[in-house]
């Protein structure tokens, strides 16, 4: 199965259940939404960078700041909150 992006508009129109998660998806930037699926699709750090014309160190900085923003336990964490709530699917 591979994620893709979806908007967050449509996110929180087809499901207002947990407000909290919501605010925490609908703060990620297009880019940062962008590698949370590659994630979620098993890429590595240097294969997101490699498709995305960036650094590893950008790459790792973006990871970092979903974390934060998601309130998540790492990155596995961000990315399954996300495939739960629609935001990658």
């Amino acid at each position: 199965m591979e994620y893709s992006v979806k908007t967050s508009n449509s996110v929180i129109e087809s499901n207002g259940r947990d407000n909290t998660i919501y605010k925490h998806l609908s703060i990620l930037s297009k880019r940062e939404t962008e590698i949370l699926a590659k994630v979620a699709n098993g890429s590595t750090t240097r294969e997101i960078a490699n498709v995305l014309y960036i650094s590893v160190n950008t790459v790792e900085t973006h990871r970092r700041n979903i974390i934060k923003k998601m309130k998540a336990k790492n990155i596995v964490h961000a990315a399954v909150m996300a495939i739960r709530k629609g935001l990658i699917a």
